[in-house]
């Protein structure tokens, strides 16, 4: 696979299944167009079921701005901005980097992508997250306080913060065939975050300083699911194709390789034990894996879904 033209992948995440939100979907897409970087990106908008009215009001406002990918079908984020990013590495190569941006995220702020994208290559970050102003769900992040300030800051192993905008390293794609872990119907995706970046020898990174403004559900939360897919039982036992979180969390092996799941409700707390003594982060905390690939393996199994699971050559 050849490098792409484009330094980054930006991904804006819609969804039209509760309803279409068209002028704020023109607002946002344009607010990213004009930030000002030094890095050159793509820029697509992977769109789940919205009508054709919404999509032609898009095009018409853009015309090749912006790349349009549409999913008729219905399916849950995680598999509609995977889509998009194989997508679009098959037509253009490899990226730096992926962005993921909720339909609700604005860039208030026109120097943000240019802060995050040469911090994310100067400190070659598996991933990093862009704060915002809502929803953040910092009280899950073992460690950090929003908003941060003057330097980036770490979520602790087995924390997590909202996902709003998330940039992905390609050696997540690498190693995994597609970015986000797509096991999960609905709920519980960013607590498997540090996991992943801990199999690839890295942490999961909080950009400083900015704040983006962000509009909280603006097109339902879990949309997918509450159209009448997933399972009924707790919020952390709703996988896809009828996998059971329950499954890993009583794997002798994933728990020796240092596995954690939704630990911020005490699902499936890490095996410490997996991981170094020193160094420790700013909590205290291990953070770095004794044997990453043993870990990656289970994070393989049990968070991303196979290509007998679902062939994303053929979503439509």
């Amino acid at each position: 696979m050849g490098k792409s033209d484009y330094d980054f992948l930006v991904v804006y995440n819609t969804c039209g299944i509760k309803k279409d939100n068209t002028d704020a979907y023109i607002t946002s897409l344009r607010l990213i167009l004009d930030s000002k970087t030094d890095n050159t990106f793509k820029l697509v908008m992977s769109s789940c079921k919205n009508s054709d009215d919404c999509v032609g009001a898009v095009e018409k406002e853009f015309g090749e701005s912006v790349e349009i990918i549409r999913v008729a079908t219905p399916y849950p984020v995680n598999i509609t901005y995977n889509n998009a990013c194989i997508t679009m590495v098959k037509k253009y190569g490899e990226f730096k980097g992926f962005l993921y941006v909720d339909s609700g995220v604005n860039f208030v702020d026109n120097k943000a992508l240019d802060l995050a994208f040469k911090s994310f290559i100067k400190n070659e970050y598996i991933m990093m997250s862009i704060q915002v102003n809502n929803d953040h769900g910092f009280e899950f992040s073992k460690g950090v306080s929003h908003p941060v300030k003057d330097k980036d800051a770490f979520v602790g192993l087995g924390g997590s913060i909202n996902g709003h905008v998330d940039l992905f390293s390609y050696s997540i794609y690498k190693r995994y065939k597609r970015v986000w872990p797509d096991v999960f119907a609905g709920f519980c995706t960013e607590s498997t975050f540090s996991f992943i970046a801990a199999s690839l020898g890295g942490r999961w990174a909080i950009l400083k300083d900015i704040i983006l403004s962000h509009n909280t559900n603006m097109d339902g939360r879990s949309s997918w699911r509450n159209s009448g897919h997933g399972e009924d039982g707790p919020h952390w036992e709703n996988l896809m194709f009828g996998r059971k979180a329950q499954t890993f969390i009583d794997d002798e092996e994933a728990q020796k390789a240092g596995l954690g799941y939704e630990e911020c409700h005490n699902v499936m707390p890490h095996n410490v034990e997996a991981y170094l003594e020193d160094p420790v982060d700013e909590s205290g905390q291990r953070f770095v894996c004794k044997d990453p690939d043993r870990l990656a393996s289970q994070v393989e199994k049990y968070f991303y879904l196979t290509d007998l699971d679902i062939d994303y050559g053929k979503i439509i």
